[in-house]
């Protein structure tokens, strides 16, 4: 996370050092400059906690979602703020309700089913249904309950793409077989069999270009209508790009073989008379 200060400091080790007679160091959006002071100190219904506000970080900053982190969805931060993981050890309550919320780095070295244990051993101690897990953990759970849907998802848009390569291809050898004395006319025009093939794989390319443009537009409308994140559709990441063109380029290959090998095997009395 690309965090930059603006006007004030970010916050230092120092920082996460709790100490209840001293507010808890805080930074937020620099939209809210002028509405939010530097050493303004607010006090949190959340946790009856005083926060001082230390500084402001850059707009446009994103972070995963606290909810579903695993997704790998981003949301923007501007409407947050950022303190420090402060665990007060005089409430195992407190770092139960954080741990929760939040994913903790271990540096103590501690195994991880031993602090699964802890953290579940309090869950029970203050009768809360919490339940601890590594991110090893949530990406499997995640893996597995879509292995099924993944795999039918999988089939379904293989086999798509196969019917539709396969109908283009029916579609372009019918077309080449009812236009031969079209295709004759410009050969005796000066038009080489090179430049007829090149037609052909223009037509096909042209065909795949609107079929992308329908596609972005439908996803475009899908977008808009149903609430998804931006980086889940993201239509001009370049990855993105590149594996497309790199689609279109093999469908128009696959798709073009048959009708290239009817327009090489062509006779001039056909391309003459324009039939068989």
């Amino acid at each position: 996370m690309n965090v930059k200060i603006q006007e004030g400091r970010g916050l230092n080790n120092d920082d996460f050092s709790y100490d209840s007679n001293i507010p808890i160091p805080m930074i937020v959006s620099s939209i809210y400059k002028g509405i939010i002071n530097i050493d303004d100190i607010l006090r949190s219904r959340l946790d009856n906690k005083d926060y001082k506000v230390v500084g402001f970080f850059n707009e446009n900053l994103y972070w995963l979602d606290k909810n579903n982190p695993i997704l790998n969805k981003l949301v923007p931060l501007n409407d947050k703020i950022i303190t420090p993981y402060i665990i007060d050890t005089s409430s195992g309550l407190d770092t139960v309700i954080k741990s929760q919320a939040y994913y903790v780095i271990n540096n103590d070295k501690m195994s991880g089913s031993h602090l699964k244990n802890e953290i579940n051993g309090l869950g029970k101690q203050f009768n809360l249904n919490i339940e601890a897990k590594s991110l090893d953990d949530q990406l499997s759970d995640v893996t597995n309950k879509n292995k099924e849907s993944i795999f039918f998802g999988l089939l379904i848009s293989i086999f798509i793409v196969i019917i539709s390569c396969f109908s283009l291809t029916i579609i372009m050898y019918y077309s080449v077989n009812i236009r031969k004395r079209e295709l004759g006319i410009r050969i005796m025009c000066g038009g080489s069999i090179k430049y007829i093939k090149s037609l052909i794989i223009g037509e096909i390319l042209l065909l795949m270009s609107f079929s992308l443009l329908i596609s972005f537009l439908i996803l475009t409308i899908f977008k808009k209508t149903v609430s998804v994140s931006s980086n889940v559709i993201n239509f001009f990441d370049i990855k993105t790009i590149i594996l497309i063109f790199i689609f279109i380029i093999l469908f128009t290959i696959i798709s073009s073989l048959l009708p290239l090998f009817k327009i090489s095997k062509l006779s001039p009395k056909e391309l003459i008379g324009g039939v068989d």
